[in-house]
């Protein structure tokens, strides 16, 4: 009896991901959302290598794992295209660092006039997720929205591992990321090239903290085409607190102050 009452109470008392599952996409859900709203805190979703045509993927403040495959050089073989039509991937309901996004390219993504506050490529409002080898190529933020590969704002802290931030645009802050608010963002072995906006062709800081370690900034530009003068070919900074160590700067540019 007392063999059954401690088993009884181990049971009970084990945390929910010790029965973690592995969801597939699109072997077990059609689409990434399905996925995501069948699964529960622990559980990893793995995605197919190829191109999903999907947008505004919210992870409902779960601390699962969102995972593409990589080929056969390491780099992400999966690809989440949002056509225009929104952010790739939206973090609105608190997310921890326990919640991972990793191996994936995200593209094509323009909150524009679809009820985002920036980020064409992933959209954090007060939610610090992790991203892990992930692409962030192509996106927008028109409209006034800021950030066009991912935007991170209202005290959110994200964390960016060998991520690329390629060929973004903002018309406001921040071509390829933008983080404000009382954010704090970290950014280590990213690289940047290509990105443009108003301010900030790469990384524009507002009023927020952020690390930057490792990282590759080339050819990024403070265009100016939408807002006159604009500073920061590579990284603007208003009021923000911002640490860089072994970073590299290249050919970045700007129509006002401060080409790097």
């Amino acid at each position: 009896m007392q063999k059954s009452l401690t088993s009884l109470i181990i049971t009970i008392l084990m945390p929910s991901f010790a029965f973690a599952a592995t969801l597939h996409v699109p072997g077990d859900y059609h689409t990434i959302q399905e996925a995501i709203n069948a699964s529960v805190n622990g559980d990893t979703i793995v995605i197919a290598a190829g191109t999903y045509y999907e947008h505004s993927i919210n992870p409902g403040g779960k601390a699962i794992q969102i995972s593409g495959e990589v080929d056969a050089n390491g780099m992400p073989a999966t690809a989440i295209d949002a056509q225009g039509q929104g952010s790739v991937v939206r973090c609105t309901n608190n997310e921890t660092s326990n919640t991972m996004i990793s191996d994936l390219v995200l593209s094509h993504g323009n909150p524009g006039q679809f009820g985002g506050f920036g980020g064409g490529g992933a959209e954090m409002f007060g939610a610090s997720p992790t991203f892990k080898n992930c692409t962030f190529a192509y996106n927008e933020a028109t409209q006034g929205n800021e950030g066009g590969g991912a935007f991170c704002f209202n005290a959110s802290n994200p964390r960016f591992e060998n991520c690329r931030f390629i060929e973004n645009h903002s018309d406001g802050f921040g071509g390829g990321l933008s983080c404000s608010y009382y954010s704090t963002a970290t950014l280590i072995d990213c690289v940047f090239t290509g990105n443009s906006g108003c301010y900030g062709g790469a990384v524009a800081v507002y009023e927020c903290d952020m690390t930057i370690i490792g990282c590759k900034f080339v050819q990024n530009s403070s265009d100016g085409y939408f807002c006159g003068s604009s500073d920061g070919g590579a990284i603007y900074n208003y009021e923000g607190n911002i640490s860089i160590s072994d970073c590299e700067f290249r050919e970045n540019s700007a129509s006002g102050q401060g080409g790097a």
